[in-house]
């Protein structure tokens, strides 16, 4: 639609109505909406991103390591600067369902890093249908 006089366009953009102040005006001469709010990503982030994506999206039939239904995302456990690492290093990441992402998020990374040693004891435990490693055992071995 013409924004002068609410005629509809030419496929070109024109606008062809007598009436119309600026009879052959283009489009171009629309004032551009306002800018996003957001900040624009930059270049280094976005090829960033765009490597690592495939390593940070959980496989299909990946579990979540907290409560074991499906995965869906990845959470970094070092957040800010420490985060570009974390992408790369699947030692620091936690596949996650959505709740348990949410749960967790925000959280101190000693509380999620004792979260993520208490599930793998568990998915051990799992394995063998027993308690055969406890947090004690573990704890014992660090020592």
């Amino acid at each position: 639609m013409c924004p002068y006089c609410g005629a509809l366009l030419s496929g070109n953009g024109r606008c062809y109505t007598e009436d119309c102040e600026n009879e052959f005006h283009y489009l171009k001469s629309i004032p551009s909406p306002q800018r996003s709010p957001l900040r624009k990503q930059s270049k280094k982030k976005r090829q960033e991103e765009n490597e690592t994506r495939s390593a940070r999206m959980p496989a299909p039939g990946e579990q979540c390591e907290l409560c074991r239904e499906p995965a869906i995302e990845t959470h970094e456990i070092p957040a800010g600067s420490g985060r570009s690492w974390a992408i790369r290093i699947r030692a620091a990441q936690l596949r996650l369902c959505r709740a348990c992402h949410a749960e967790i998020q925000g959280r101190p990374p000693e509380v999620q890093l004792a979260q993520l040693i208490t599930a793998k004891i568990s998915a051990i435990n799992f394995c063998y249908g027993s308690k055969r490693v406890t947090a004690d055992d573990v704890i014992e071995a660090l020592k």
